[in-house]
């Protein structure tokens, strides 16, 4: 493994929300977390989703380079590609946002985050169901 693969982290959860906001003093503020599925009351819907992560960091010292994409499905649509480089100073527990994501829920489906491994194979880190306010009603 090199130092520039994603080797050098490994992701453990990553939280889904409507906002995140970092305080002055460093705390951050998550907004609307999702802890079941995204319930959406029409479709087509404007939705604009926040990714809380969290990664253990398992080697310090030299740049390393991640890729995540959120997914959409059941089409499995491409909506968000992040590709970047860090360099970390310390082995642990690291959370950090990973940004907005705006998009338009055309139907009901789910939301994935995935990375890419070292293998060049997509990896799912979470995965949420969207589903029509509806299908809740007729649940209860």
């Amino acid at each position: 493994m090199t130092d520039n693969e994603l080797g050098v982290i490994e992701p453990i959860t990553v939280l889904i929300c409507d906002d995140i906001r970092i305080e002055n003093n460093g705390k951050a503020l998550l907004i609307g977390v999702y802890s079941d599925a995204i319930a959406i009351s029409d479709f087509p819907a404007n939705l604009k989703l926040s990714f809380w992560t969290t990664i253990e960091v398992l080697k310090v010292g030299s740049a390393s380079t991640f890729q995540f994409r959120v997914m959409h499905g059941p089409d499995e649509n491409i909506i968000a590609e992040m590709k970047g480089e860090f360099q970390t100073k310390r082995l642990g527990v690291v959370s950090f946002d990973m940004g907005s994501i705006p998009f338009q829920c055309e139907k009901a489906g789910w939301i994935e985050l995935q990375y890419l491994n070292d293998d060049e194979k997509w990896i799912p880190v979470v995965r949420k169901m969207i589903i029509s306010i509806e299908s809740i009603s007729s649940i209860e």
